[in-house]
């Protein structure tokens, strides 16, 4: 909530400087859902790397 009053505020104080970062933020939100692994097509995650398996207990 404080970061949309934020970026309102600069919307109309700072427009010259302000556009192009909103746009790059809003260019990012298709990758997201492209990349989460719940979404449809996202990218498939690769199986943990052989050190992950060591039980560190013992």
């Amino acid at each position: 909530m404080g970061a949309s009053v934020v970026m309102v505020v600069l919307l109309f104080y700072r427009t010259q400087t302000t556009w192009p970062g909103l746009l790059i933020v809003l260019a990012g939100v298709p990758v997201y859902f492209w990349w989460r692994p719940e979404g449809g097509r996202g990218i498939e995650r690769l199986p943990p790397s052989p050190g992950a398996m060591v039980d560190k207990e013992g």
